[in-house]
């Protein structure tokens, strides 16, 4: 039976329906139940039945990584036993696990380097460019990705709409209607995935020219500060090491001042303004002379802002601390905050992806962390001549800066994909040495 599934006797069909659900991720469920959910379960059916995949699957289970992320696993896994909310650890553990599944499939489908371009250019790049055309139409239109938290129609798809809430209350109609969102539930994780992929587009060409700036262009639009800054200091860097790429910097700064200039009123022009104001707490669009007002508020809003973070992030070093440094369990970082929320204004995520793992895991995980991100920076330095292993690096660097909360890492699957293809790139190279 299996024999006759054409699918299966040719790996790239059902690999690139596997990498496509990875990226649509939550654009492509019903509630909790994602596309990606039975697709994974389909795979890891199929791989049980055949021998000669189990033996492979094994063989990248036990490769350094990997073993790595399995650790940090069955820590996770030991510190339920700890955990004051045993109901928030369990399903942290069970996302994490279902991640590293993710990660480990990607590599059994990434066999060598002519199927890591293969999945690179025929699956990923058209899927990003999806991605640009769909943001694109939430910018300028009223089209908005159905099963979107700012989609009116997601409640169709077993999800609560929580717009119609927001919007009793609050004023943000301009925020739902500039704000792109596509696959990724919120604009925060899109800005995310886009980075993951904008190193990608280093070719020398005209179209990898447009696709750079509109993506930072889209970038700006989720309003997501952080990910803005990421870039800009990360390119920084990139150009201090190699002059040559200096002319993605004049991309960077053409896309963020050109709707500055020409758009003042825009909401791309409000939102690429505002990582400056928050940095050094000053309006920058009247001292240059645009006609442009802003409300008085918005300093009293950032500075307030800054102090819910700091408070967040004192609240977890302190929650580390009296924990022994074995961290509070896994996912209980976000019960502990949940538990002190009129401090925060219910507010619970911390806000820092890597300080929150530590606050979970504790030192443990912190050892684990920089040993793995130690192994990844020894093994691409070794293939650094490389422009695909150049684009993983730099990608790297800008996530690493650019990620804010759980939902755009542990919950994210796009990230696990990336994760996947990192691994599988060191695994090809390895093979050819």
């Amino acid at each position: 039976m299996i024999q006759s599934f054409q699918l299966w006797n040719n790996k790239k069909p059902l690999g690139a329906m596997f990498f496509s659900s990875l990226i649509l991720g939550a654009g492509l469920s019903f509630g909790n139940l994602y596309f990606f959910h039975v697709l994974l379960l389909l795979v890891i059916s199929l791989i049980s039945i055949r021998k000669e995949y189990r033996e492979t699957l094994w063989v990248i289970a036990k490769k350094p990584l990997n073993l790595i992320i399995f650790s940090i696993f069955f820590w996770f896994l030991l510190s339920c036993l700890w955990s004051e909310n045993k109901t928030y650890a369990l399903v942290y553990v069970a996302q994490y696990f279902l991640g590293i599944m993710a990660i480990l499939i990607v590599q059994f489908f990434v066999e060598d380097k002519s199927s890591f371009i293969f999945y690179k250019n025929k699956v990923l790049y058209p899927l990003f460019l999806l991605i640009i055309l769909l943001s694109l139409l939430e910018i300028f239109t009223s089209f908005r990705w159905p099963i979107s938290s700012l989609s009116y129609h997601n409640d169709w798809f077993g999800r609560e709409n929580i717009v119609m809430n927001i919007l009793k209350t609050e004023r943000i109609n301009g925020y739902i209607d500039s704000s792109p969102t596509v696959f990724f539930w919120n604009p925060n994780n899109l800005a995310v995935f886009l980075c993951l992929f904008l190193p990608f587009l280093s070719k020398r060409s005209w179209l990898n020219v447009f696709l750079f700036v509109t993506t930072i262009f889209v970038i700006y639009n989720t309003g997501s500060r952080l990910t803005i800054i990421s870039l800009g200091l990360v390119l920084v860097i990139i150009c201090l090491f190699k002059f040559s790429n200096f002319r993605f910097i004049g991309y960077f700064v053409i896309s963020l001042m050109f709707p500055i200039i020409f758009f003042p009123n825009s909401t791309i022009a409000i939102k690429a303004n505002e990582p400056i104001e928050r940095i050094i707490g000053v309006n920058l669009i009247p001292i240059f002379g645009f006609n442009f007002t802003r409300k008085n508020s918005m300093l009293e809003q950032n500075d307030n802002s800054k102090t819910i973070r700091k408070q967040l992030y004192k609240q977890g070093l302190q929650d580390i601390m009296e924990s022994k440094l074995l961290g509070v369990g896994a996912g209980n970082a976000e019960w502990y905050n949940f538990k002190r929320k009129e401090q925060t204004q219910n507010i619970t995520s911390v806000h820092f992806y890597w300080l929150e793992l530590i606050i979970n895991g504790g030192i443990i995980v912190l050892l684990l962390l920089g040993y793995y991100f130690l192994i990844i920076a020894r093994d691409l330095y070794i293939l650094r001549n490389n422009e695909i292993t150049i684009a993983i690096a730099t990608a790297i660097m800008i996530f690493s800066l650019a990620v804010i909360s759980m939902s755009s890492a542990h919950y994210f699957l796009p990230y696990y994909g990336f994760l996947g293809l990192l691994h599988a790139w060191i695994n090809c190279n390895q093979k050819i040495a």
